[in-house]
């Protein structure tokens, strides 16, 4: 029997392999501390509960707290948090040997989820998530491509997105409308991040991709010169999805360092 969605819509995983995959994918990173993002009833907590590793959950949906406390029957090694996770520190959480952060995003929460864990750099060691397939595309596309936009620049700016599997709609119960994708993110270490003001930067490649499809210097043409947007190494012809992500952090430097913050911010 199909069991009913929750009173937030919630689709189960349901499908073993598919499960017993990213169990794998989190179970070789159990050295982190463990924490799981939507855990529902268990499709995925309860396997990793059963190898004998500790979990935090953060689960929105009260009414499944208890039954998934329940069900889980382990005690103190697994602790749920009732919260939003888009409204939860992490810094707070047990984070001794650093995080690994996995589960099944909705929608909705995915894109702003990744951008927000962005913000503990240092703490989040690797990230495992399944998220609707369109936006998976969006984190791990490559510059020139149809999906490449703000998002994959913000989030390939501090990680690496290798999507490592593809999840039928008939995986979940009951089945959503649209297909799904695993991806595995790591945080890297760009030597040319360490003195980047990233709430500038984000100012920066949102002004970019404001008008996508229109050439990207007309978007910084009252900042700079012709001549310096061409000793960046860039053409005027140039759209938003052309410049690469080490190119929007060298022209964020370039800004940062020659045009000043309040002139930018306050004509961005």
């Amino acid at each position: 029997m199909p069991r009913k969605m929750t009173k937030l819509g919630q689709h189960f995983l349901i499908d073993h392999y598919t499960i017993n995959m990213i169990v794998g994918y989190v179970v070789s990173n159990s050295n982190y501390n463990l924490v799981e993002i939507g855990p529902g009833m268990g499709a995925l907590t309860i396997p990793v509960l059963g190898l004998g590793h500790d979990i935090t959950a953060i689960e929105l949906d009260s009414n499944i707290v208890p039954k998934l406390q329940a069900k889980s029957g382990c005690g103190d090694r697994l602790k749920v948090i009732n919260k939003d996770a888009l409204h939860v520190d992490f810094s707070e959480l047990p984070h001794d040997s650093g995080l690994c952060v996995f589960g099944n995003l909705p929608y909705q929460i995915s894109a702003l989820l990744m951008l927000r864990l962005g913000q503990y750099d240092g703490l989040v060691k690797k990230m495992i998530f399944m998220v609707q397939k369109e936006v998976a595309l969006r984190l791990a596309a490559a510059p020139g491509t149809h999906e490449y936009g703000r998002l994959s620049v913000m989030v390939q700016a501090w990680c690496e997105i290798k999507i490592v599997l593809a999840v039928a709609k008939d995986c979940f119960s009951p089945p959503p409308k649209v297909e799904s994708s695993v991806f595995i993110a790591t945080p890297r270490v760009r030597m040319s991040t360490a003195a980047m003001d990233w709430d500038l930067f984000e100012k920066v490649v949102r002004l970019a991709f404001r008008h996508k499809r229109k050439m990207c210097y007309s978007s910084f043409k009252q900042f700079l010169t012709v001549d310096q947007w061409h000793d960046l190494g860039f053409s005027a012809t140039l759209r938003p999805s052309d410049l690469s992500v080490e190119d929007y952090i060298s022209l964020t430097k370039h800004i940062q360092n020659n045009v000043p913050l309040d002139i930018f911010v306050s004509n961005a």
